[in-house]
C-alpha cells in the first residue's frame, strides 16, 4: 500500500514527494461529506455552530416539497478532513425525520440511516463566489481564494426530498466529480 494507490501523492522523479491533499467529491453518489472521507482514508470531523428549528424561507420549502413557514431543522457546522477546516455546510431537514437533533454526530446521513431513512440520490448545483469574512475566519482561508457553493437536495427510497444542504467548500481541497 503506497501512498499513490492511497491517493496521498504523486511522486516526481528528481523533484520529490508532492502531496495531495484534495478530496475528490462525487456527486453522483447519494454519500454524505463523512463516508466520503473515509472512502479515502482520511478521518472527517465535524465543528456544530447550531441544531436549531427555523421557519422555512421560501427557497428552502420548494426544495424540500412543503409549506413556506413550516419549521425545519437548520444544522450549521464546520467539516474537517484530518482537523483541517475544510468546509461550512447547512442543512435544511424537515423536523418530522429528527426524533432527537442531538443524537445527530458526525454524519447526518448515519444519522438518517440509524433511523431506518435510507439517501439513495442526490440533486446537486455547483458555483463559485468570492468568500466571505465569516467563511476565511471559520475555514482559514487567503480572502481571494474561491469558494465552490454545492447545492444538494437529497431524495429518500420513495422520492420525498430528506436534506436540502448549501456547502461552502475550500477550491484547493475539493474536485467534484459525477458521471452520467
Amino acid at each position: 500500500d503506497t501512498d499513490r494507490s492511497r491517493g496521498l501523492g504523486d511522486v516526481y522523479k528528481r523533484q520529490g514527494t508532492y502531496v495531495n491533499h484534495q478530496l475528490e467529491y462525487r456527486l453522483s453518489q447519494a454519500m454524505g461529506f463523512s463516508q466520503q472521507v473515509e472512502n479515502t482514508g482520511k478521518i472527517p470531523g465535524t465543528l456544530w455552530v447550531s441544531k436549531t428549528r427555523v421557519a422555512c424561507r421560501a427557497e428552502i420549502a420548494q426544495h424540500l416539497q412543503i409549506a413556506v413557514g413550516s419549521e425545519v431543522y437548520l444544522l450549521k457546522r464546520v467539516r474537517n478532513i484530518d482537523g483541517e477546516p475544510v468546509s461550512i455546510e447547512e442543512s435544511y431537514v424537515p423536523v418530522d425525520l429528527i426524533a432527537e437533533v442531538e443524537h445527530i454526530g458526525i454524519s447526518l446521513y448515519a444519522y438518517f440511516r440509524s433511523q431506518g431513512i435510507t439517501p439513495v440520490k442526490t440533486r446537486n448545483w455547483v458555483s463559485a463566489q468570492p468568500p466571505s469574512a465569516a467563511f476565511t475566519a471559520s475555514v482559514k482561508t487567503p480572502a481571494n481564494l474561491p469558494v465552490l457553493v454545492v447545492k444538494a437536495l437529497a431524495f429518500d427510497a420513495n422520492d420525498r426530498p430528506i436534506d436540502y444542504s448549501i456547502n461552502y467548500c475550500r477550491s484547493d481541497i475539493y474536485v467534484f466529480y459525477s458521471e452520467a
